[in-house]
């Protein structure tokens, strides 16, 4: 188990027990209650850490990243309405398949080029003054 897994594993249990034990503080000895919130508890703990760590992973992630991920999205949006478009000759539609394949490709891997360094982004300011 990497490390980051043990991590989540343990934030998850933390995460099930705060919301157990704040559900029995609110149910103030009602039994049926109780029986209906350890469980629900334990369900939704999952749940919720999965999206704590989906906005924790978003947060760190580079504004010029996203930035570049969405212009290569914002190409496939354009290359898909020219692929659709039927006075385009299949000559350039040939080409733009090309382009569309490739483009999907440069989306998929985006975030892995960058953390493998295989790509730079800069911001537009380093561009300016370098």
């Amino acid at each position: 188990m990497s490390k980051s897994q043990t991590t989540q594993a343990y934030f998850t249990a933390g995460m099930s027990t705060l919301l157990t034990s704040i559900g029995l503080y609110f149910c103030k000895g009602d039994v049926d209650l109780m029986k209906m919130v350890v469980p629900a508890g334990a369900v939704v703990a999952p749940f919720l850490t999965l999206f704590l760590v989906k906005v924790f992973a978003f947060l760190n992630v580079d504004t010029n990243l996203i930035k570049y991920k969405a212009a290569l999205a914002s190409d496939l949006r354009k290359q898909r309405k020219i692929l659709k478009d039927p006075l385009i000759d299949e000559v350039t539609k040939e080409e733009v398949r090309k382009a569309y394949a490739q483009t999907s490709l440069l989306l998929s891997s985006a975030s892995q080029d960058v953390l493998n360094g295989v790509i730079t982004i800069k911001s537009p300011e380093d561009k300016i003054t370098g």
